[in-house]
């Protein structure tokens, strides 16, 4: 055995002769900032479309559900109490009791994408500096976190916490 040989688990050819998987066709995706959810989302947008499944959206003119609060079913385009979804796959506040009101289905299927803290963190600084007084008043990332106190101002709507 060599030092860059594969796993045994991936050596044998066990995972040929797994049981078959299926289609999930009640999906909730909580796209989260800077970490490959966009190329997610939009696989996820087009097998909703070709499966002709129930999409939750957001109101209209917004490409998240509200972020600065909890997801809430009121922020659903044109929701209806009592309605369900086979699928959510925008950016929101995860909120399991108020996501339950809507993907009712027992065998919805969550899931979300992790990246490096400290890359996404960067990539984050670099994407949201002009948009962040926060980030955009500091002369670098080293300087964000060297001094995050003094550039930290609670009262901005647009202040990341």
């Amino acid at each position: 055995m060599y030092k860059n040989d594969p796993p045994a688990s991936l050596r044998s050819m066990d995972f040929l002769t797994a049981a078959p998987c299926s289609p999930k066709r009640h999906v909730m995706f909580l796209k989260t900032h800077k970490t490959g959810g966009s190329t997610v989302q939009n696989m996820m947008l087009r097998y909703t479309d070709k499966a002709n499944l129930t999409l939750a959206v957001p109101q209209e003119h917004r490409v998240t559900f509200v972020e600065t609060n909890k997801f809430s079913p009121k922020y659903i385009r044109n929701y209806k109490p009592g309605k369900t979804y086979d699928v959510i796959t925008h950016h929101l506040r995860f909120n399991l009791k108020e996501l339950k009101k809507v993907l009712k289905h027992n065998d919805t299927f969550y899931f979300s994408i992790l990246r490096n803290p400290v890359t996404q963190m960067e990539s984050s600084f670099s994407f949201f500096k002009k948009d962040f007084p926060a980030f955009s008043s500091a002369k670098s990332l080293e300087d964000f976190l060297n001094n995050a106190r003094k550039y930290h101002n609670a009262r901005h709507p647009k202040t990341p916490v």
